[in-house]
């Protein structure tokens, strides 16, 4: 099986109830002192897939070797990582221009309403993968051209920066990673409509259903700017 469809079927079955686990209560809701708000998206950092983990924990055992102790709201980490000439290599992209947003991902369904389904009910197979999409203002053609040859990749994961600065990122007990991209990321055509409007380029790509219950913020250190780094 390709990573492509295990993604995609891991996606859809996050979803899933495991029927052969039920707890003897039912699970507590904790109730939260402060909101999480992930506020505007402003900026992704690129990654090859499953060569970066940040163990929270542990941090000698992080991965590659290179950044071995270091934090991921640290400076160090991140610089070795961006100089890297391997597959270890994180790739920022420029500021965002705008329209900034997550799907929450449409419900698969199948029948309802009719004699299809036991009492008519519509049954629920899993969602669909939430869709990132973003506005890039005003990109030079050197700009879009690495962009889409970045996008090429078929195996990547990204961190999200948005307007505090801050690192959006993967967190499954300390183990800290980009969120898995489902398929392919596109930059569309430039778009122009004039000298009263800017011209835009729109990027989109999709994230796994479930991809919030392991959304972590990480405050980058005293020093570290995140959107202009």
């Amino acid at each position: 099986m390709s990573l492509l469809i295990s993604n995609f079927l891991i996606s859809l079955l996050a979803s899933s109830c495991d029927c052969d686990n039920i707890p003897v209560a039912l699970t507590e809701i904790p109730n939260p002192n402060c909101k999480q708000r992930i506020g505007q998206i402003q900026r992704f950092w690129f990654a090859r897939g499953n060569q970066i983990i940040w163990d929270s924990g542990t941090p000698a055992n992080n991965v590659p070797i290179t950044i071995t102790g270091d934090l991921i709201e640290e400076a160090a980490g991140w610089a070795v990582l961006f100089a890297a000439a391997n597959d270890t290599k994180v790739v920022k992209t420029p500021l965002t221009g705008g329209n900034a947003g997550i799907s929450g991902g449409e419900p698969i369904t199948e029948g309802g309403g009719g004699d299809d389904t036991l009492n008519g009910v519509t049954l629920i197979n899993g969602f669909s993968p939430s869709a990132v999409t973003m506005d890039f203002i005003d990109l030079t053609a050197a700009t879009i051209e690495a962009m889409r040859k970045l996008f090429c990749e078929k195996n990547l994961e990204v961190y999200m920066i948005n307007n505090e600065g801050k690192i959006l990122h993967k967190d499954v007990l300390g183990i800290k990673t980009g969120f898995p991209i489902i398929g392919e990321v596109v930059l569309s055509p430039k778009q122009n409509t004039g000298i009263t409007v800017r011209d835009r380029n729109t990027m989109t790509f999709s994230i796994g259903t479930g991809w919030d219950e392991n959304l972590a913020f990480a405050t980058p250190e005293a020093g570290f700017n995140t959107l202009t780094v």
